[in-house]
């Protein structure tokens, strides 16, 4: 199932229309009768099949059971299936892909255990800021403000 998946993930989706636009013809069905069978209105069903409007997935696989045929039958109907080489080509196309999802996920994750990291190292900055000026404010209250010009004077 996921070799088709990615196959038809390349697939032109008007492609598979046309596709199911031919099967119709060639069993002599209309527009209507195809549409009472996915229980559409006949206007939706000819959206549908001009590729104005995308059918539902739903209505993709019920194709499948009105044609009587498997569904993947439908998608490469009059068209060749993809050779073995295009299809490791795809393959190949498919593992590398993967392979980047799963490293933009470690970065990802990466990323947010280093912002969580900051934020932490924020807060222990603020808290010793706030420390540093409740001790800068008992020296001074200890010493009747004398110690704050003291200490300013060593360091400025």
């Amino acid at each position: 199932m996921r070799k088709f998946a990615y196959n038809l993930y390349y697939m032109n989706i008007k492609d598979v229309m046309n596709n199911v636009k031919q099967i119709r013809l060639a069993k002599n069905w209309t527009q209507k009768y195809l549409a009472d069978e996915l229980e559409v209105t006949e206007a939706t069903y000819g959206r549908y099949e001009s590729g104005s409007i995308n059918m539902k997935l739903e209505h993709f696989l019920k194709l499948g059971s009105i044609f009587n045929m498997p569904f993947e039958d439908i998608v490469y109907y009059n068209s060749s299936r993809p050779s073995e080489e295009k299809d490791k080509k795809l393959k190949k196309y498919v593992v590398l892909l993967e392979e980047k999802e799963r490293k933009i996920m470690a970065m990802e994750q990466e990323q947010k255990y280093l912002t969580d990291k900051v934020a932490t190292l924020e807060k222990s900055a603020d808290r010793t800021d706030k420390y540093i000026s409740l001790l800068e404010q008992a020296v001074k209250d200890k010493d009747g403000g004398k110690t704050e010009d003291s200490f300013k004077s060593s360091t400025g």
